[in-house]
Formats: C-alpha cells, sequence, structure tokens
C-alpha cells in the first residue's frame, strides 16, 4: 500500500467506514461512559492530549473534552475544520495502530504495513490503553484487542483510526 505522506489516517463511524472528508459526526453525548476494558487496569493511563509527531513539520494532536466528551483534532498546531461545517473535526473514540514503513522513492512517497500485526492505543472518554492489532490480509478485517486479549469495543460516536509509522513520537498526558 503506497501513500504520499509518512501517515495514513482513516475515519471510522459505527458499522460504516468512511474517507477523511466526510465529517458528519455522530452525537457524542450519548449515554454509553465507559471506559477502555476497566478503571482498574494498571495499564489504564490519562489521555487529555495526544500528540503524534510524524517530522519536525508534521504533527497530529487531539485535546479532550470533557465537557462533550470527545477529542478535539488538531494539525501542525491549528484546529482542523471541517470546510463544510466550520466546525473543529472530534471523536468519541481514536485507535492509534502503529506499523512498518519504509521510503519507496525520492518524492517521499510511503509504503505503509498494515497487514499482519503490531501494537497501539485505544483512546476515549479521557483514558487510553494499549492495545494490538492483527488483520491478515489486505481483504481482513483488522482485529483490536487488549493486551489481555479481550476484543476492543468502541463506545457509541464516532471513531477515527490514525495509522501511525512505528518510529513517529506518540505521547499520551
Amino acid at each position: 500500500f503506497s501513500c504520499f505522506f509518512f501517515w495514513f489516517e482513516i475515519n471510522l463511524k459505527p458499522e460504516e467506514e468512511t474517507t477523511e472528508q466526510e465529517t458528519t459526526n455522530t452525537d457524542a453525548n450519548t449515554n454509553t461512559t465507559t471506559t477502555p476494558q476497566s478503571n482498574t487496569d494498571p495499564n489504564l493511563s490519562t489521555a487529555n492530549k495526544i500528540n503524534i509527531v510524524y517530522s519536525y513539520y508534521q504533527n497530529r494532536s487531539y485535546t479532550y473534552d470533557s465537557g462533550n466528551k470527545y477529542y478535539l483534532r488538531s494539525m501542525n498546531g491549528k484546529a482542523h475544520i471541517d470546510k463544510t461545517t466550520n466546525n473543529q473535526l472530534h471523536y468519541k473514540n481514536i485507535i492509534i495502530m502503529k506499523v512498518a514503513n519504509k521510503q519507496l522513492d525520492s518524492e517521499g512517497r510511503q509504503d505503509l504495513t498494515t497487514t499482519g500485526n503490531g501494537t497501539g492505543y485505544f483512546v476515549t472518554n479521557g483514558y487510553a490503553l494499549p492495545i494490538r492489532w492483527t488483520k491478515t490480509s489486505r481483504n481482513a478485517k483488522t482485529i483490536y484487542t487488549y493486551t489481555d486479549g479481550t476484543e476492543v469495543k468502541v463506545n457509541d460516536g464516532n471513531t477515527f483510526i490514525q495509522i501511525v509509522p512505528i518510529s513517529s513520537g506518540v505521547t499520551i498526558e
């Protein structure tokens, strides 16, 4: 799979795949308010701010809005605004997938390995937990599990899958 950038981003709504341009969000104020897995999990960490550094001039960040119970997305330090609605993009759940990558040519095009298995994070409701991902083939469904093998169940609302090279800096505070 080739991409012109160091990253690949996917915006998923429950039960359907969309492109990043399709930014209509489902209601983030649903009655589902669970944290990942359990509040007693020793790997559970607070996730009020997420920063993903791709290079010295490209980064993505998310800030938790506890009043609305979703994450506000920024690109390179500026709010990422939907051109249609003029609202900042926001997501209830974020899955961060770390993948192997290699540069294909002098233009900087990248090959991202999204099959096989790897690690990442599931982020929701102000918390994050490490996860594992597995995808047996390009046409197979990606399976996300907690480190104990329990499958990740996302909360109601929209989910953004942030695919990042293993070498990218991911900070969760």
